[in-house]
């Protein structure tokens, strides 16, 4: 399944292809919003909350551990497995 992110030091987005979109344009022709929420809603059911927006953002601070960045990390992986088995 092609990922790909963008953003600017701890602030990051997620796109659905194989490469970041490189103005809104693309970002536009990229953005989807029932992959968003397929996202959303297998990161929930992996026990992490994230925003279900095409455009949304991921922060990432000094308050996420080591051990909180592994448990979104499995999130993440868990989440997009089960995507994979559905889309693909």
């Amino acid at each position: 399944m092609p990922l790909s992110t963008s953003g600017y030091g701890n602030v990051f987005g997620l796109w659905p292809a194989e490469r970041a979109p490189r103005d809104f344009d693309e970002a536009a022709r990229i953005a989807n919003p029932g992959f968003s929420k397929a996202l959303h809603l297998e990161l929930r059911r992996a026990g992490l909350l994230l925003m279900p927006s095409p455009y949304g953002r991921l922060y990432l601070s000094f308050a996420h551990t080591d051990a909180v960045v592994e448990e979104m990390k499995a999130a993440f992986e868990q989440a997009v497995e089960r995507l994979a088995e559905v889309l693909l």
